[in-house]
């Protein structure tokens, strides 16, 4: 078995593990029980302190310094997942868990296109096929977002996909360890929501301990 075929069993293997970490990531963020920002806020402070947790100990333990958010390409990296989490979140309370999560599997769909244009990774015609197929069901699910008063929070689960297939490709391309500039965008929906937060008087989460788990170990786990 050649080198770039065990490359590639790992890294399927890999992205198959941090997808069924993010499969717990809608019900923890309902089960807290909270409005939008004050889940959100609670998420991203506790996301950006675990992960400069993990960049201290790694810089002990490895004894080498490591790039939190490496140059231009992981700024623009870290800015598209603090973008993609502020749509996520706005999703997650604008529409259904079943349109939710169906129109986020586009997110395959989204960077097999941006690796064509962007890495010049042609899709295979299969690949192709299966992406007709999936704009037909995101028409069916956006007719119904339409009559279920829902279309917003369609929309951005969709721009979340976009905008997360984006990333990704950038972090192909630059070549560089985006793992820490992943978790480092939770800084942008922070500042976001922390502002929101404070002009509504505090935070509105009746159990916390579930956005909690979440931000300290589900989304370190799934990003990096």
């Amino acid at each position: 078995m050649t080198a770039r075929v065990l490359d590639r069993k790992k890294g399927l293997s890999i992205a198959a593990i941090g997808g069924l970490a993010l499969s717990f990531d809608i019900p923890m963020v309902r089960l807290t029980n909270g409005d939008m920002w004050s889940v959100q806020f609670i998420r991203s402070i506790v996301i950006v302190a675990v992960t400069l947790l993990i960049w201290a100990a790694a810089k002990i333990l490895f004894k080498k310094s490591f790039d939190l958010v490496p140059g231009r390409a992981g700024l623009a990296v870290l800015l598209l997942y603090g973008l993609t989490s502020i749509l996520f979140f706005y999703a997650v309370y604008a529409t259904s868990t079943a349109n939710l999560v169906f129109l986020l599997a586009f997110n395959p769909m989204f960077g097999a296109l941006f690796g064509w244009m962007l890495l010049k990774e042609r899709p295979k015609p299969q690949t192709f096929l299966t992406m007709l197929i999936m704009i037909a069901g995101v028409f069916i699910i956006v007719g119904e977002g339409l009559s279920g008063g829902h279309i917003l929070g369609d929309l951005a689960a969709l721009a979340s996909a976009f905008i997360m297939a984006l990333a990704i490709t950038l972090t192909r391309a630059s070549g560089k360890d985006m793992g820490f500039a992943a978790l480092m965008s939770a800084l942008v929906p922070g500042v976001v929501a922390g502002a929101l937060v404070l002009h509504q008087g505090g935070l509105q989460a009746s159990a916390p301990h579930w956005i909690i788990l979440n931000g300290a170990l589900l989304m370190p786990s799934a990003f990096f």
